[in-house]
């Protein structure tokens, strides 16, 4: 992770040169600071000074060193005889080795709560320079302090190769991720980098609204369509498109079934037609329903039904079929599907026999969220016309960009004012406990920045008896509910836990990804990702 993420072109090359250097470091692994400035705070130190780049390095989620690099561009050359370091021949008012040594021991002392653990090292970094294997190399620098052009190339190798000498020589523990976390946000308060991250998520929730009402009136041209198939991409405003399409269809008088796969889409929808005083009138007009739900009712009036124990047959094929034998004429001027991937065939077919022949059809997908393998197609005897929705109104820059590199073949692409976002935080953790602390720390740092619980979403990818969180009840102090528990209502100021099976279609401010390493494929990996509009959290376990 770098903060920040970009910084003003044509300033310094040099260090522009190593900024984009070390983008080559695993984001999970290290996190840079570029440009930090401060102001003593402890006797012992400078009473100003500032570092190019401090890099720490956290790998198997431990803090196990910091690296302070100055970074020198430009011809250099150092004089022996005068003791004298020259930059493009002009003679520096301060040798760099004194420089970074001296920052980085003002940096021992202000932060001596990690330097007890936490070995510090400073590295000089001449980027337009080529270092020779056997050059010749001033007193005051040795091989492990010094990088040049060609480490540009290969920085992952240098940055890891230095680390672990560091840590090899002075054989320190290192210190906990809470301990760097609070070294993360003193660099961050430090600066002002940033607004506070509970008013950002307010603000881009606004523009979200906005490009989400946008979404709406490009959708209205395609209005006079009779039956529309319409395919987009996660985030694209599918649902809050499908939902205003029943309201107003319900508001000329027509009778609407806005029928989706995801139980908790419908009791969502139904919680916001209810309680809102502009739609509550209209709910004998509307009725959404789950297809299960809504195909079990009809087929337990058949005779013939027979309850059995549940299993995928039962639901997908038994009860489908039992219900299409009851349906004697439609009766529906309306049929809106969402989440429309997820319908087997069988399934379209009974919901196309409770539609009007001249009926209204519209159908929402995005075919890369068929985790379940369900869909063939739609029924071929309505003439359909297929409309592209491309652009995201729900995910940061930052989410949208994971995306599309999890699928490079998703057509999707943010919209002009598209919030820029907080970087993705990945983790490599050695085991569940190692996991479990990683969360406990960043819901910890989340609360504090006045971030509501309710905002927290945990997927999780293992079964329950070996789950990180099996017998957790608390994080950070918090309650942690399941999303099947009745006590977990849309009030409760609670954090989450799910599984992508039961939150699919849905959305939160911030996912965190547990066990990420048991995701079946990229296709999940892109349905669970794209589920946080704001901040992604993704969990490996080693």
């Amino acid at each position: 992770m770098h903060y920040p993420s970009k910084i003003t072109l044509g300033q310094n090359h040099g260090e522009e040169l190593v900024f984009e250097a070390l983008k080559q470091l695993p984001e999970n692994d290290f996190t840079i600071f570029y440009n930090q400035k401060f102001t003593a705070i402890h006797p012992l130190e400078r009473a100003e000074y500032e570092t190019d780049f401090i890099v720490a390095d956290h790998r198997n989620g431990i803090l196990n060193t910091l690296l302070v690099i100055e970074v020198k561009g430009g011809d250099l050359y150092f004089d022996g005889k005068e003791n004298a370091w020259f930059q493009n021949k002009r003679k520096m008012e301060k040798a760099p080795t004194d420089q970074a040594s001296s920052a980085m021991n003002s940096l021992v002392k202000r932060y001596g709560f990690i330097a007890s653990n936490t070995p510090f090292h400073w590295l000089l970094w001449f980027p337009d320079a080529v270092i020779r294997e056997n050059e010749w190399l001033p007193n005051s620098v040795s091989k492990d302090r010094l990088l040049g052009s060609k480490d540009l190339t290969y920085t992952k190798e240098a940055i890891i190769s230095i680390c672990d000498k560091v840590i090899q020589k002075n054989g320190r523990s290192g210190s906990s991720l809470s301990d760097f976390n609070k070294l993360k946000d003193s660099l961050l308060r430090s600066l002002g980098f940033f607004k506070p991250l509970s008013q950002k998520i307010k603000e881009n929730e606004n523009t979200f609204k906005i490009l989400t009402d946008n979404q709406r009136k490009i959708f209205r041209t395609i209005e006079k369509n009779q039956n529309i198939c319409i395919q987009g991409p996660a985030g694209s405003g599918k649902t809050v498109i499908a939902y205003s399409k029943a309201l107003s269809f319900a508001e000329q008088g027509l009778k609407v079934l806005f029928v989706c796969f995801n139980k908790a889409i419908v009791a969502d929808l139904r919680h916001r037609l209810r309680e809102d005083e502009n739609t509550s009138a209209l709910i004998e007009n509307i009725e959404i329903t789950n297809f299960h739900f809504w195909a079990q009712r009809i087929a337990e009036t058949n005779p013939t039904f027979i309850k059995e124990k549940s299993s995928d047959e039962y639901f997908s094929t038994y009860i489908p079929n039992k219900a299409k034998e009851m349906i004697k004429s439609p009766i529906y001027d309306v049929l809106i599907i969402d989440e429309g991937q997820d319908f087997r065939q069988n399934w379209l077919d009974l919901l196309n026999k409770v539609l009007k022949p001249e009926g209204r059809f519209l159908f929402f997908m995005d075919e890369n969220q068929d985790i379940f393998n369900a869909f063939q197609s739609i029924p071929h005897h309505r003439n359909t016309t297929k409309f592209e929705l491309d652009e995201n109104c729900r995910n940061t820059n930052k989410i949208i960009e994971k995306l599309k590199a999890i699928l490079p073949n998703v057509t999707m692409k943010p919209m002009e004012t598209t919030p820029e976002g907080e970087l993705i935080k990945y983790f490599n953790c050695e085991n569940n406990t190692v996991q479990l602390q990683i969360i406990e720390n960043e819901i910890t740092s989340l609360i504090k920045q006045k971030i509501e619980p309710k905002e927290i979403i945990l997927l999780t990818n293992n079964k329950e008896r070996i789950s990180s969180l099996r017998g957790i009840t608390q994080l950070a102090g918090i309650p942690l509910l399941s999303s099947f528990d009745k006590a977990n209502t849309k009030d409760s100021n609670v954090i989450t836990h799910t599984t992508i099976n039961v939150f699919k279609g849905l959305e939160a401010s911030i996912v965190f990804i547990l066990d990420a390493q048991n995701i079946p494929s990229e296709m999940s990996l892109y349905t669970q990702a794209s589920r946080a509009k704001q901040l992604l959290y993704i969990l490996n376990v080693n």
